[in-house]
């Protein structure tokens, strides 16, 4: 915005509301900041003016137009209150979930242990188990079969 400390006073002239117009013209041809402003004062009220007159509001009419006030101040965004009931349900389906949650678990974090394998065996004819324990604790055990088929 303009830094000129004489703009209020241009804004008054340019209104009416001020005399001295020889005085500020002269300050406004020396000054372009307030030169700047005067124009884009102009321009706004010449659009101003093409809008045309304001037309006046019957006495039958008013109550209509108040209403349409009411309505316009009064009003709440539909996507507002959509958007604050679902927060509302998602809070609330959380904490369903939480409590549910803590309550089937009775809150026991025990921790759980892989089965261990102390000696494995088949009842297959022709095949033949064998196992291995690595150091980390991991036991694998492989079940092979033999066909009649691979013999001959």
């Amino acid at each position: 915005m303009a830094k000129c400390r004489r703009i209020r006073e241009v804004e008054q002239w340019f209104d009416g509301e001020r005399q001295g117009t020889d005085e500020i013209e002269r300050h406004v041809d020396g000054c372009p900041e307030c030169a700047a402003h005067l124009e884009e004062l102009r321009r706004f009220r010449t659009g101003a003016g093409a809008v045309g007159a304001p037309e006046a509001i019957r006495d039958a009419q008013f109550p209509a137009f108040m209403e349409g006030i009411r309505e316009r101040v009064e009003y709440r965004p539909f996507w507002r209150s959509r958007v604050w009931t679902l927060a509302s349900v998602t809070a609330a389906a959380l904490i369903v979930a939480v409590s549910a949650f803590l309550v089937l678990t009775d809150g026991s974090t025990e921790r759980v242990e892989a089965t261990v394998v102390e000696s494995c065996s088949t009842d297959l004819e022709g095949a033949t188990v064998t196992s291995y324990a690595s150091e980390a604790g991991v036991t694998t055990v492989w079940v092979r079969t033999v066909s009649q088929e691979d013999v001959w």
